[in-house]
Formats: structure tokens, C-alpha cells, sequence
């Protein structure tokens, strides 16, 4: 998807992965069988591997720089919030009889931010710094004041400067753009970022947090939890990560 949001806009890659969430929703919904189940599941991982990409990006270059962090740590919050929510979906519907709904229905409701996404994301402004890679200055000049210029308290030279600056550094970076891969690995300075975006990723994903989200369920009937109680504990250990990510939100630009 990276490649595609330079091509296609950050715009246009966030609808894409909306579409490819719907199959996937509908795939997911409409199985007959565990093949179609699996086909969709695949697909709804490609879609929430393209957002994981586009959306921070985009986020990050329409946001004011002041508060860059704590705008794109909402993208976290409303991750760890849904994951809460989906968790308590799942513990409502236990109470729910008719085995088709009770597995179908959740599922389904996954169609819900994918239509939001695409019917919404058209009527959102274009990434100025995207705008600027496509020589296309005057429509970045005019969204980026939209999106900063404050009429009330102007700062037009604030504006003008900040501006130039994000112009001058876009266009430095199309220009001296990698073009052959080994170069992250060859030159010193590229390959200390690769070390640390690659440990910071890894490292995430090495703490257990993962295991314990998809897994959870399996390891409470181990221990001898059985009914609605295996789901209540898993959507309260869901509930905990928007409040942590609440306060890390909070204080990442402070």
C-alpha cells in the first residue's frame, strides 16, 4: 500500500482498503464454510494491513506540527477502542440463542466503519505534502492554510514559513528518494533508522500483548473459567487498553 499511496493519494488508498474490508465483511458473513471463512479473514487482514500504513500517514501530514503526536496517537486510541468494544459485542451476543446470529451479526457489523470510511473519506481534503510530490503547489498551498490558517489569531507568517518549510523538505526528499533497496542497508545513517523502526515493531509485538489478544479466551478455559465468564474477563482486560492509550495520548506532545 505504500506504493500505492504515493501513486493513488492517501485518499484513495484508505478507500481501497475500506473496499477490501467490505469483501472481506461480506466473505466473513455469507460462509458456508470454513474456506470461505478463512478467505474472508484473509482479506479483512489485508485491509487493517493497508490502515495500519495509510491512515498514520495521512494523519500526520494534515495535522498542525504543534500537535502531531497527540493526533496520530488518536489513530491508537481508536484502535484499542474498537478492539474494546468488539470485545464486549462478543460478550452481549454469548446471551444470544439463535446460533447463526450469534456468530453472523458481529461479524456484519464490521461493514459499519468500512461504509463510513468510504463514503466519508471523499469529502476529506488531499494530503498537502502528497499534493507537493505531484507538483501540484497551489492546491497545497490553499488546503494547508485551510487546515492551519487560523482567521481568529493570524499567524499568516507562521503559516508561510511553515509552509515553505514543509515544501522545501517534501521536494528534498522526492529528490533524494531510495531507489534501490540494499541502500538502507549500505549507507550508515539509513541503516540506524531501519535498526530502530524495525526494533520498536518488534519489540511491540515481543511483550505478549498479541498472543494474550487472540488467545485469551483459550488460556481462561484452561484455568477452569467456563460460560459468559471467559468473554467478561477477556472485554475487560479490552476495556484497559484504550485508558492506557487515553493517557499516553494525553502526554506524547507534552
Amino acid at each position: 500500500m505504500g506504493y500505492a499511496g504515493d501513486a493513488l493519494g492517501r485518499k484513495h488508498t484508505i478507500i481501497m482498503g475500506a473496499v477490501i474490508a467490505w469483501i472481506g465483511t461480506l466473505l466473513q458473513t455469507a460462509a458456508v464454510n470454513v474456506s470461505m471463512l478463512i478467505t474472508g479473514r484473509i482479506f479483512a487482514g489485508l485491509a487493517v494491513g493497508s490502515f495500519y500504513g495509510s491512515i498514520p500517514l495521512y494523519i500526520s501530514e494534515v495535522a498542525r506540527p504543534h500537535r502531531r503526536g497527540t493526533t496520530v496517537a488518536f489513530h491508537s486510541l481508536a484502535m484499542s477502542f474498537g478492539y474494546a468494544v468488539s470485545n464486549w459485542i462478543g460478550f452481549a451476543f454469548y446471551f444470544v440463542h439463535q446460533s447463526q446470529v450469534q456468530f453472523r451479526f458481529p461479524l456484519a457489523l464490521r461493514m459499519l466503519p468500512a461504509i463510513i470510511l468510504t463514503c466519508g473519506v471523499p469529502f476529506m481534503p488531499n494530503s498537502p505534502r502528497w499534493l507537493i510530490e505531484q507538483g501540484r503547489y497551489k492546491e497545497a498551498f490553499k488546503i494547508s492554510k485551510k487546515l492551519h490558517f487560523d482567521a481568529a489569531t493570524p499567524e499568516e507568517d507562521l503559516f508561510l514559513a511553515e509552509f515553505g518549510a514543509m515544501k522545501e523538505q517534501t521536494i528534498f526528499e522526492k529528490e533524494s528518494e531510495i531507489t534501490d533497496f540494499k541502500e538502507l542497508f549500505v549507507k550508515p545513517s539509513y541503516r540506524r533508522r531501519v535498526f530502530l523502526a524495525v526494533i520498536l515493531q518488534v519489540g511491540t509485538q515481543l511483550v505478549g500483548g498479541g498472543v494474550i489478544n487472540y488467545y485469551q479466551t483459550i488460556i481462561y478455559k484452561s484455568l477452569g473459567l467456563t460460560g459468559y465468564a471467559v468473554l467478561l474477563i477477556a472485554a475487560a482486560y479490552g476495556t484497559v487498553g484504550p485508558i492506557a492509550t487515553t493517557v499516553s495520548t494525553y502526554y506524547i506532545d507534552t
